[in-house]
């Protein structure tokens, strides 16, 4: 007896599958990610090397300078590495998919493009919360005892909160540089351009109290960058408990100002608004304006 081949349309397989698997399409599409991530290893670099690399030369150059010593401008090294994954690994790695047949093959498959994007930000918000665990570690080996003292006194709702919003501006901002940029060198530039200021004035690695005390046009310039938000509230919960206050003249403690005002807010809700605001805000925007294919 002769068995009959019965013709499939190749599309019904996979279709079937997810459609039986609502989240198989998201793991699927997860697994990949992480093939392209770890066969790349600038990704490596950019999320798990280069903080590091900041965060030793700037605590051991700047320690000694700070109100308060080392441990109220640890937080703002720990967001080095989810604004480094969120900017620059994000964005380069989406402009060289541009310049691939990866993107250009989308189309063929079951995954929509609003699956893609919304698979993608999963997987560099988990990597993201990875590189700032990774990051908190390296505190502690470099300075052991005070860093485990003080992270009893954290407020870490504040400090959580800080963070993810943190890491959503970065993934935003670095969707909104990789969708616009035409080549992996212009992504690089873009991000390159953004970050490094950024990173000097958010009060990220120079802490905001000493920024809005130099009382120059820099401090109204760190307005303009998103990070500047999240990083207060992150900075805030990391510190409000153990250093509530800054001092004008260490040695007078009857002139202080408190952690907010210091950092250059009245009230600690604008810098939560305002950030929900650019996280939202740079999402619709990078959906507006993402270009799929590079046009010559």
């Amino acid at each position: 007896m002769v068995n009959k081949i019965k013709k499939i349309n190749p599309k019904q397989p996979g279709e079937f599958i997810f459609k039986q698997q609502p989240w198989g399409l998201y793991w699927k599409l997860m697994v990949l990610f992480l093939k392209s991530f770890r066969r790349n290893f600038r990704n490596i670099f950019f999320v798990f090397i280069m903080p590091i690399f900041f965060m030793v030369i700037f605590y051991f150059v700047l320690r000694d300078i700070y109100q308060n010593g080392t441990n109220m401008i640890k937080a703002g090294y720990i967001l080095l590495a989810p604004m480094t994954a969120g900017i620059t690994s994000l964005a380069t790695t989406i402009a060289e998919w541009k310049n691939s047949i990866f993107l250009k093959r989308l189309d063929v498959t079951p995954v929509k493009k609003w699956q893609f994007i919304s698979t993608l930000i999963i997987f560099y918000f988990i990597v993201s919360i990875l590189s700032t665990f990774w990051t908190m570690l390296w505190t502690i080996i470099v300075d052991p005892q005070p860093t485990v003292k003080y992270l009893a006194t954290i407020n870490w709702g504040y400090f959580i909160l800080g963070v993810i919003l943190f890491i959503f501006v970065s993934i935003g901002i670095g969707i909104l540089i990789g969708g616009l940029a035409k080549s992996v060198g212009m992504a690089q530039a873009l991000a390159l351009s953004f970050y490094f200021p950024s990173m000097f004035l958010s009060g990220i690695m120079i802490p905001a109290y000493v920024i809005a005390g130099a009382r120059n046009i820099f401090n109204d310039i760190g307005y303009i960058f998103p990070h500047k938000y999240a990083a207060t509230i992150a900075i805030y919960g990391w510190n409000i408990n153990a250093n509530p206050y800054i001092y004008d003249n260490p040695g007078d403690l009857t002139n202080k100002v408190s952690l907010i005002q210091a950092m250059g807010f009245s009230r600690l809700y604008i810098p939560i608004i305002v950030a929900c605001g650019w996280s939202g805000g740079l999402f619709i925007l990078s959906g507006l304006t993402f270009k799929w294919e590079v046009k010559n």
